[in-house]
Parts: structure tokens; sequence; C-alpha cells
């Protein structure tokens, strides 16, 4: 795919259904990452198919280092990870501020028992972040929100740990960084 970079894990294109398909072991973390760094307003949306009942996620203003926005379903870390972390409740859905190296690394903006992925069932996940606030809409209903405006740019890039998920009809809206898009079109 044109500007994506599998980052750890598996991912391929599905020619039958026109999806990608990722699959990641336990100690993979960074995914998939779309290639165009954004900056400001932005909102990618999809429809999610769960493989796997844990860990799928969608993430924004990444710097590819631990820090951006993640819209995670099915956090279950295992015991370790969740104690390090300081026992976040991500519930079935949760919007989270991570900053890896930071003293709290892990710091869950929202999170809610509903909007529970149920393995093969498709859902349409939109991850929006305007001004300070970022939402999560499943099914075109707001099921999360939040408030922070410590990252204003970076990539987005899909999440998995140990479980397995399907992408499909992945609609991007953002401005690109300026100096990205001015290289990328030969310094015009």
């Amino acid at each position: 795919l044109q500007d994506w970079t599998s980052l750890e894990g598996t991912w391929t294109l599905d020619k039958d259904t026109q999806s990608l398909r990722g699959q990641a072991a336990e100690a993979q973390t960074r995914g998939f990452a779309w290639n165009v760094p954004l900056t400001g307003d932005l909102s990618i949306e999809m429809d999610v198919t769960p493989l796997a009942d844990k860990n799928i996620g969608i993430r924004v203003h990444s710097d590819l280092e631990g820090r951006y926005y993640m819209a995670l379903f099915g956090g279950d870390f295992g015991d370790e990870i969740m104690q390090n972390l300081g026992n976040p409740d991500l519930k079935n859905a949760a919007l989270v501020k991570v900053q890896l190296g930071a003293r709290a690394p892990f710091n869950v903006l929202a999170s809610t028992a509903e909007a529970k992925p149920v393995r093969g069932q498709p859902i349409r996940a939109r991850l929006s972040r305007a001004g300070r606030t970022v939402v999560l809409y499943v099914g075109g209903k707001k099921v999360l929100d939040g408030q922070d405006d410590a990252f204003t740019s970076g990539q987005i890039s899909l999440f998995l740990m140990g479980s397995e998920a399907r992408f499909d009809d992945i609609t991007i809206f953002g401005t690109p960084d300026e100096k990205w898009l001015k290289e990328k079109l030969g310094g015009k």
C-alpha cells in the first residue's frame, strides 16, 4: 500500500475482500503506520472486524517514539504490563494518551463498557481530534470523548498486540505537515 509502513506484526492486503489484515504477537506493539504526518485537527474512519477479542487500536498524532492518542478496543495487556502502567481501567473501549518514558506513561482520557468488540463482527469506528477534544465514534454514535492538547501533529497508525483484525474502507481527513508535503512535491 502506498505511503503505509509495517512497523511490527504481519500486515497483508486481502485481494478478495480488499481489506487490510493484521496479526501481532504479544510483544509487538508498533503496528502499521501511514507515512503522512498530519497537523492540527484530523479524523480517521474505518470498518474494523476483530478476529481476536483484545488489543485493537487506532493511533493519531503519533511521533512513532511512544507519544500519541489511541482509541483502544479490548485493552488487555496481561497482569505484568498492566501493573507497570498503573493498572488503568480500560473496560471495553478507551481513549488513551500514551507517553512512553514519562512518569505516568498511560493516561486514560475516557473509557466505557459499551462498544465491546465482538470477534468476526465489523464495527464502523472513527477517531477524531479537534482542538483539545479527542472523540471516538462507533457505528455513528459518539461513545467516548476526552480533553487534551499535548500532541498536535504526527502520523496515524493501526495497533494490534497479541491480536488480529481486518481493517477496511479507511478514510482519513487532515492537513499534511507542510515540510513533509514540500519534500514529497520536490521542494515546490
